[in-house]
């Protein structure tokens, strides 16, 4: 009787177990926003005492050697520092709201990038600004945020983000490199790319 009993017993338990449930690691692109959060975290952290609660406008980081070329990784950075500043607190402006909405077949879109469109009233005392230095592996971002009314800069971070952690956004560079329709070969890789840049 005690054989049938245990028998039953096993195969109950046996029956009853279920595999651990293993979260998967967030996904390639999700890691941008914790870069996001440490800048905002840092900035917040090193920054000088403001005298009233700042209104903030966020720009596109852009290259630190051209300050007009920006590239996916700088775009998506900048919704992911907005999104962040806000949740720490700051007031953020979003300069790219237009003045109405437009309706479309595709959808109903207020947000825009064409500066004829963009509200004409956004005042802001504070603006965020960011250069990205691209290295042999991966990318050195710097953040500031400027008071406008004397460019004082208020608070200012920076951090390294290796190329292996951003793989949605940086590659490693081939040893094969075309300038100006020319193809040129290094002995090793140069610096990392944006995936997607032009």
């Amino acid at each position: 009787m005690y054989k049938k009993w245990f028998c039953l017993m096993a195969l109950l338990c046996c029956s009853c177990q279920s595999k651990a449930v293993v979260p998967e690691p967030p996904p390639a692109k999700a890691k941008l926003f914790l870069v996001a959060q440490q800048l905002t975290a840092d900035l917040t952290r090193f920054s000088v005492a403001f005298e009233q609660e700042p209104l903030i406008l966020v720009t596109t980081p852009v290259d630190a050697e051209k300050f007009a070329m920006t590239n996916p990784l700088a775009v998506q950075l900048q919704q992911d520092l907005m999104t962040s500043l806000q949740q720490l607190g700051y007031h953020v402006t979003d300069m790219n709201v237009s003045d109405s909405v437009r309706a479309a077949e595709n959808g109903t879109f207020i947000l825009t990038r064409d500066w004829q469109k963009i509200a004409a009233d956004v005042s802001v005392s504070h603006v965020l600004v960011s250069s990205m230095d691209l290295t042999k592996t991966g990318v050195e971002i710097n953040t500031r945020v400027i008071d406008l009314s004397d460019h004082r800069v208020a608070a200012a971070a920076n951090i390294f983000v290796p190329a292996v952690d951003l793989p949605g956004y940086l590659t490693e560079a081939s040893k094969s490199v075309s300038r100006n329709g020319l193809l040129y070969r290094q002995s090793e890789p140069g610096n990392v790319q944006y995936i997607g840049a032009e």
